[in-house]
């Protein structure tokens, strides 16, 4: 039997602020391929200021690239 990958995960560590940080997976789905699966994150706050919301636009912007190349892979 041969070892097949199920899942990536990605660890995205913002620029600005390495504090803040998410975790991205995808899963292989058959023929679908790969398919974004859950993102979980954290910011510093419980009521985001304007770098939690800074943080969270980049984060969506990595999801999609991501979602785009493991779609084309």
């Amino acid at each position: 039997m041969k070892a097949i990958l199920e899942e990536k995960v990605y660890i995205f560590k913002w620029d600005k602020d390495s504090a803040r940080q998410a975790t991205i997976v995808f899963i292989f789905n058959g023929s679908l391929g790969w398919e974004f699966s859950k993102c979980t994150y954290n910011t510093l706050n419980d009521v985001y200021d304007i770098d939690d919301w800074e943080f969270l636009r980049d984060l969506a912007r990595e999801v999609i690239r991501l979602d785009e190349e493991e779609s084309s892979a």
